[in-house]
């Protein structure tokens, strides 16, 4: 039984508000405790992340547990000099005796008791803590501790459990999913407290969990951003994240001094770190998102001197939780909560560091990329591992260009944007390259010519993968003029080539050929290198596609079967990335495609997908589920194509695409007489093939019977992820026979099931497809907004879903709409 001589101050403290979530942290410590008695359990994380509300519910849970009860002693009013062991003994209401040594006289009180002892906030006397507690778990074999701190004790028997911030929710999940979610829990609570009609809605629900993210999920963050409900919406609050310090600030009067804002909450631990620590952590806030330990010692460096000790000092910052280590696919990086970045960045304009560190880190990324030879990486076995850390860095680089150009370093710019080349195309940022080269390009006054010819072909490139094959050409012969002044033969072998494709579609076959004559005379002069290997794969996949442009379709089988061959077969003898088959394996299929040999043309394709896909190849990809949708199209399956159409058009957008490169792959495949507006009309392009494939049907098929229908399975198909509509597309049992499909007239619906939906639920469920809001929904069948929010949340019930997303989905696949 708890002593009736203890003092309140050592009883459980009354907490003002109530815990959220938190149950597999309570559930765990529990189990440690009672379980595996575990002497010593520390949980540890980052200052507002709720270490105290956790182990005050979890020393509650547990009070009946221990014989003697719970004492919980507060240690954060301690100077950093004070004695602990003096501060435990009047806690515990224990008189000091003159003769004895005060943690003798602990020890004597504890030995034959069974107590859960609560130390809070031990960071900032660690050492002293340490000191006490080793000690006590030696002589008390019945006492165990719960202990807080932002780093570990480092003694025997601890046990450590990091507390992380609150889980956070898909940005684009339901309202029911969104509104159980325990940050968007928190938030609700706390602005209902300070605004007693604040409700979750719809519309505000996706704010409240993009503001979560913002706030990296801490609770005291969300709780002092909650409190500024009273006068701003989450909508505005989200707006103000710009300045998160200063909104986070103003916290409860009652509350702790370094609680009541964010930055004072942070200062306290950053005033623990040692000068080196500090500077470190300062250093770090010119990042964005994850980085290296190379990187890291690289921005750190001081005036060209290596950062002394760099990797003891992060182990520090991880150590007092300020710095978060991320390990995945065998690489160990790090990274910021961005509320502390956002203190630390502050930090570092106070010490005027900040235009060197911006500099360090802007030159690491444009060197450490150029020496990488990013452009040239597809050909390399692990390619994919290569772009996978690219695309960890992709915030930095971002960053890196965005100094430069503030900078007025064009040269800089145009470097790595150039470099990046493949690793834009591939992984679907078109527009960052774009843009990037078309900046520098604009400001390429004084810049190497050499450098500026590799802008100038990059640009070429993408531009040709947007469609824009006219600029395109017009880039690439500039490039071409330099290459051959300088009597570069890698990379004129490489820019005819590239001029001989996007030609065929501009000037025709005739000069595409006398391209290719030149890229040939090249690459004669080139030993067996990589760059001889990716011209060589050019110069063999270009007559491939003369020929098809010259409808010599047995020719065009021929050379490009040949072409297929051979590269699988360097795949497997010389371990060149598989990535580059991908393409030769969508033309072949356009080959049998053009011949009419549907099922030939329909696994061709989907062996070019699985390829591009797991690649990442985001215009192949594109490709090929446009053309399986053609040929679904064809046999009759019109639902299906529309749906893929939909979701094939959506991703375009998020790449770049735009969609343009599928649109002219529907004229082809669908035999729809080509729409351009002119050449840069790419919007009016996909919207009149779009109009021609679904109202009037192309002619390869009979006319579409409900093209509304068809509109409405290709608006769903939009909000459907690209990888499901992958995975639908690469169905081994999608193809079905052309003649059974003609004869049936009525497409077969994937899965014949109504799921118990009424006639008025369906008409919500097509208009939820479009996009709709539930406000738009309402007005569009003159509903009130409560109605359709109820029938939204039956109808994710009985599709077995949690998201509107999820709904589109599964009502293409169930045939609903």
């Amino acid at each position: 039984m708890a002593d009736p001589t203890t003092p309140p101050a050592a009883m459980l403290p009354r907490w003002p508000t109530r815990l959220i979530g938190r149950d597999q942290e309570r559930g765990s410590a529990q189990h440690a405790l009672l379980e595996f008695s575990v002497p010593l359990l520390t949980l540890t994380g980052p200052g507002g992340v709720g270490k105290t509300r956790l182990a005050l519910a979890i020393a509650e849970d547990l009070r009946a547990q221990f014989a003697d009860g719970v004492r919980w002693i507060d240690l954060a009013p301690l100077d950093r000099g004070a004695s602990v062991v003096s501060t435990v003994l009047a806690s515990l209401g224990i008189t000091p005796r003159p003769t004895q040594p005060l943690l003798a006289t602990l020890i004597q009180h504890l030995t034959a008791r069974q107590y859960l002892l609560v130390l809070d906030n031990c960071e900032h006397v660690l050492a002293a803590t340490a000191d006490l507690v080793a000690p006590l778990l030696a002589a008390c074999p019945a006492l165990q501790i719960l202990a807080t701190s932002r780093a570990p004790l480092h003694v025997r028997g601890e046990h450590v459990s990091p507390v992380a911030p609150l889980p956070l929710p898909k940005l684009d999940a339901g309202h029911d999913l969104l509104a159980c979610n325990e940050a968007v829990r928190l938030f609700v609570e706390r602005a209902h407290a300070v605004r007693p009609e604040f409700t979750l809605t719809a519309t505000s629900a996706q704010t409240t969990a993009a503001l979560c993210y913002a706030l990296d999920g801490l609770p005291l963050a969300i709780e002092l951003a909650a409190a500024r409900s009273a006068i701003l919406s989450p909508e505005a609050l989200l707006a103000q994240m710009t300045d998160r310090l200063v909104l986070l600030s103003d916290g409860p009067r009652d509350a702790p001094i370094r609680q009541q804002t964010m930055e004072a909450t942070i200062a306290w631990s950053y005033d623990l770190l040692a000068p080196a620590e500090q500077a470190l952590l300062r250093a770090l806030a010119v990042f964005a998102g994850r980085f290296t330990l190379e990187a890291m010692a690289a921005v750190a460096s001081m005036d060209g001197e290596p950062f002394p000790d760099v990797l003891r000092q992060v182990q520090a910052l991880v150590a007092q939780s300020l710095v978060q280590r991320v390990v995945g696919d065998g690489e160990t990086r790090f990274v910021l909560l961005e509320t502390i970045r956002a203190f630390a960045l502050r930090q570092l304009q106070g010490a005027d560091e900040e235009e060197r560190a911006r500099a360090r880190h802007a030159a690491w990324f444009r060197d450490s990329t150029i020496a990488q030879e990013v452009w040239i990486a597809v050909f390399l076995p692990d390619s994919n591992v290569r772009f996978d850390r690219l695309a960890e860095d992709h915030a930095n680089l971002l960053g890196a260009l965005r100094w430069m150009q503030t900078g007025g370093d064009r040269a800089g710019v145009l470097e790595l944007s150039a470099e990046l080349l493949s690793y834009w195309y591939l992984r679907g940022h078109l527009r960052d390259g774009c843009a990037w080269l078309e900046w520098g390009l604009a400001h390429a006054e004084g810049v190497p010519p050499a450098i500026v010819a590799h802008a100038q072909s990059a640009l070429s490139h993408l531009l040709r993968h947007q469609y824009d094959r006219m600029r395109a050409l017009e880039l690439c012969e500039a490039s071409l003029r330099h290459y051959r002044e300088s009597g570069d033969h890698a990379r004129i072998a490489r820019a005819a080539a590239h001029a001989a494709m996007t030609s065929l579609d501009v000037t025709g076959p005739d000069t595409a050929e006398a391209y290719l004559d030149e890229a040939r005379s090249a690459f004669a002069h080139l030993s067996d290198t990589l760059w001889a290997h990716q011209a060589s794969r050019h110069l063999l996949q270009i007559p491939g596609l003369i020929a098809i442009n010259r409808g010599d379709v047995d020719l065009a089988e021929v050379l490009l079967g040949s072409l297929v061959a051979a590269q699988r077969h360097s795949v497997h003898e010389s371990g060149k990335a598989e990535a580059v088959t991908c393409w030769p394996l969508f033309v072949w299929g356009a080959v049998a495609h053009l011949a009419g040999d549907l099922p030939v043309a329909f696994a061709r394709f989907q062996t070019a997908l699985e390829v591009a896909w797991r690649h990442h190849e985001a215009r192949c990809v594109e490709n090929t589920v446009t053309r399986i949708a053609a040929i679904l199209a064809s046999n009759g399956r019109w639902r299906e194509a529309a749906w893929l159409l939909g979701a094939t058009e959506a991703y375009s957008e998020q790449t770049g695409l735009n969609f343009a490169q599928g649109a002219w792959n529907l004229t082809r495949a669908f035999g729809v007489p080509e729409p351009w507006q002119g050449p840069d009309d790419y919007v009016g392009q996909a919207r009149a093939v779009r109009d021609a494939v679904l109202r009037r049907g192309p002619r390869i098929i009979p006319p579409i019977p409900e093209p509304s229908r068809a509109q409405t399975l290709w608006n769903a198909g939009r909000s459907v992820p690209i990888d499901e509509a992958v995975r639908y597309a690469l169905d081994a049992s999608l193809y079905a026979d052309p003649s059974a499909a003609r004869q049936a007239q009525v497409p077969h619906p994937v899965i014949a099931q109504d799921f118990g939906l009424t006639p008025r639920q369906r008409e919500i469920l097509a208009l939820l497809c479009q996009r709709l809001s539930d406000p738009e929904i309402a007005e569009r069948l003159f509903l009130s907004p409560r109605t359709v929010e109820g029938h939204v949340t039956q109808i994710l019930g009985k599709l077995g879903v949690t998201s509107r997303r999820d709904a589109a989905a599964a009502a293409m696949r169930h045939s609903l709409l």
